[in-house]
């Protein structure tokens, strides 16, 4: 089973010119890479744990005729054999600065 999962995001302050296509492309690839370990750090455990949070399998329920068949299969004892490629992308849509007024901290 293969995913592709798309995320965009915004640089609101930090350090660098992020308008630099190199700058930009480096923040997109570390975000990316932080994406895919999270990602699968969570398949992981799903199947670790024989869990289907995300779902899976309602995509394989139909491939059954009857019900009787997919309990059968017993799909929770199956998730330990089920092999998950997901891909990610990151694009950062927009780089800007937040803009707020100060706060008065108390006694001052």
């Amino acid at each position: 089973m293969t995913g592709h999962l798309l995320f965009e995001g915004e640089v609101l302050s930090g350090g660098g010119d992020y308008r630099d296509p190199q700058v930009r492309g480096r923040v997109e690839q570390a975000a990316r890479a932080y994406m895919n370990d999270l990602i699968r750090g969570v398949l992981d455990q799903t199947i670790e744990w024989q869990t289907d949070p995300v779902g899976f399998g309602m995509r394989f329920r139909s491939k059954f005729p009857t019900w009787v068949s997919w309990v059968r299969y017993d799909w929770r004892r199956q998730i330990s054999r089920l092999q998950v490629r997901v891909t990610t992308d990151m694009r950062i849509r927009r780089v800007g600065i937040i803009h707020s007024n100060p706060r008065k901290l108390p006694g001052g």
